[in-house]
């Protein structure tokens, strides 16, 4: 009867210890996740000096080297091994999605790739009425922004929907405070995501006052 009820006394202790190291367990694992509640995009990008991964909404800090099904081979530094066995890196402002491809992106403040910079794909080729699509670019020394289909000189500060701001200079601050230069094979479009394009000549429509 003693050894019985000893025993049922060393159950309860461990249980109840169980129980307490629950929560701060629980704590620890989700230490390095934060909850996006699907607002950004799945895939790898860099959070300050840190990489993280996003997916189903949840971004967590890349600890140790993970495999793509693509069989990209991704590292806690930033570095990428592709399947030809050659290495890159993941670079700031840059989306390595979890199919293996990478886009140049703007970043949220947070790290992570909005659900707006999401790439619409190929450009259909511009007719002698109007450019490419909406956004900003490079002509020459000078920097121009089209909006539904009227191009306009930048003369002053032009803040986009995803927080970054552009700068006469073609200089973009982003939303985390860093700063990126457009380049003139570049453009920007209005929800911050960066399209390479071809050199091409934009007729200036007056804007309409």
């Amino acid at each position: 009867m003693n050894t019985l009820r000893l025993t049922l006394a060393l159950s309860s202790v461990l249980i109840a210890s169980t129980l307490a190291q629950t929560p701060s367990d629980t704590n620890a694992a989700n230490a390095n996740r934060t909850l996006l509640g699907g607002s950004a995009r799945d895939g790898f990008t860099l959070r300050g000096t840190e990489v993280v991964v996003t997916r189903d909404g949840v971004t967590t800090k890349v600890e140790r080297e993970m495999v793509l099904p693509s069989g990209l081979k991704v590292q806690a530094n930033g570095n990428v091994t592709l399947r030809d066995g050659s290495t890159t890196a993941l670079r700031p402002n840059q989306l390595l999605t979890l199919q293996g491809a990478f886009q140049d992106v703007l970043l949220t403040p947070q790290g992570v790739a909005p659900l707006s910079s999401v790439d619409p794909g190929p450009a259909p080729k511009p007719d002698a009425a109007r450019p490419v699509r909406d956004g900003v670019f490079i002509k020459g020394a000078e920097v121009f922004i089209t909006r539904n289909g009227i191009t306009e000189k930048v003369t002053s500060d032009v803040r986009l929907s995803n927080g970054a701001t552009v700068k006469s200079s073609g200089a973009v601050e982003l939303g985390n405070g860093n700063t990126i230069t457009l380049l003139p094979t570049q453009m920007l479009d209005l929800n911050g995501v960066i399209h390479d394009v071809p050199s091409r000549t934009v007729p200036i429509k007056p804007a309409q006052k």
